[in-house]
């Protein structure tokens, strides 16, 4: 008879087994020597292993590596794919547990006179403990950790983080930082979308991931092409172009097919969008992520109207996660939309300005210059705050300080 933990393990596996995508963040929570049950810890190996090469992972495949375990492995295909993070917490925590009880044991039956083997094996346990954690917050540690990274930025001659591009918030030492959050927000129609365009096309040497909840991939890399030349990105789309447009076009694209950059239109499910982060993250590492717009996100298994405090809790985590910097795209709240409040708030949740490192409202006011963009950087958590006027340039296809 299966135990209570053998019976978690074998629900996790199921649901890896119906949702490969979900070992992007099972990963972070569980390895593989948690599981007590060595066929869960098959599957797990082998379901990261195929995550980390792009390969496909599903009940098929798993059957052909364990056929001795068909069964079993059809009864974990059969359970709700729910709650895994609910269980990949606890075969974490019983794992922990399980090693403290095999420390405890192996510092009972030392000898009360043999004080050194005593506190070795006690050191032992300790170093356990922290493997399975990550980090330790000794402050040492932490020290320690920090002036590698000093170091590392001093070998490399230039500061942590990649450059935005823009000079006035390169001069302020703003940069796209690993692990940090951005919110950009405003009306519809105040330019997100070309700032998101005009943002992306300025990093350089960099990898890009742009995951566009609106925008068809075509539509996007239009967009940067008429950033480029000029010519309005439906003229792009639809070839009706002059002999030297198209021939200013082809070298656009030429450019833009070198660059480092990674394009998804087929993600709406934040789950879908945490798995192709983490695994480009992993696959190679990605140093900026556009993401436009969040209102589009979605959260399954979590009520409509908490859609958005759960997508900014989660989005923030998982650029800390897999070590990138995620800009994020949103119209404004409702109270700033009916100018009841005038700080940096996005649609959905009071959550996304809170989460949010730095923090960016576009302010255009057409009846005065339908030309002008204001940057106004209501929110630096590590840098301050600043405004800066821009100006829409080239049929509103470019942004120009």
């Amino acid at each position: 008879m299966e135990s209570e933990i053998q019976l978690v393990e074998k629900s996790l596996v199921g649901i890896i087994l119906q949702k490969p995508q979900t070992i992007a963040e099972i990963q972070q929570m569980v390895a593989d020597e948690d599981f007590s049950d060595f066929r869960a810890a098959k599957v797990y190996r082998e379901a990261l292993a195929a995550f980390r090469s792009g390969g496909t992972f599903d009940l098929v495949i798993a059957a052909a590596s364990m056929p001795k375990h068909a069964v079993w492995l059809a009864e974990a295909h059969d359970v709700i794919p729910i709650n895994y993070r609910e269980y990949a917490s606890k075969i974490n925590n019983e794992a922990r547990c399980r090693r403290i009880k095999e420390g405890a044991l192996k510092v009972s039956k030392s000898s009360g006179d043999q004080a050194d083997d005593l506190l070795r094996e006690l050191s032992a346990l300790h170093r356990s403990e922290q493997r399975s954690t990550g980090k330790t917050g000794v402050i040492s540690d932490v020290a320690t950790r920090t002036f590698e990274l000093i170091e590392k930025n001093r070998a490399r001659g230039k500061m942590h983080g990649v450059r935005t591009g823009f000079d006035f918030l390169d001069d302020a030492f703003v940069r796209y930082v690993p692990g940090h959050m951005w919110l950009v927000t405003g009306f519809t129609s105040a330019g997100k979308t070309t700032m998101a365009i005009e943002m992306l096309s300025r990093v350089n040497k960099a990898r890009v991931m742009v995951v566009s909840t609106e925008m068809t991939e075509e539509q996007l890399v239009a967009r940067m092409v008429s950033r480029e030349t000029g010519l309005h990105n439906q003229k792009v789309l639809s070839g009706m172009l002059e002999p030297e447009e198209y021939d200013t076009v082809l070298a656009v694209m030429a450019r833009i097919k070198e660059q480092s950059m990674a394009v998804v239109d087929d993600r709406r499910e934040l789950q879908e969008i945490e798995g192709i982060v983490m695994q480009q993250a992993m696959a190679g590492g990605v140093d900026v992520v556009f993401l436009d717009y969040v209102q589009q996100i979605r959260c399954k298994g979590v009520p409509r109207k908490e859609w958005g405090a759960e997508a900014a809790d989660r989005i923030q985590e998982l650029a800390k996660r897999a070590r990138t910097c995620i800009v994020c795209f949103s119209q404004v709240s409702n109270q700033v939309g009916r100018g009841e409040v005038e700080q940096l708030e996005g649609k959905g949740a009071g959550e996304w300005a809170a989460c949010a490192d730095v923090g960016v409202r576009l302010r255009r006011d057409l009846k005065k210059d339908k030309y002008l963009l204001g940057f106004d950087m209501q929110k630096g958590r590590h840098y301050g705050t600043l405004q800066k006027d821009l100006t829409f340039m080239a049929n509103f296809t470019r942004i120009s300080e």
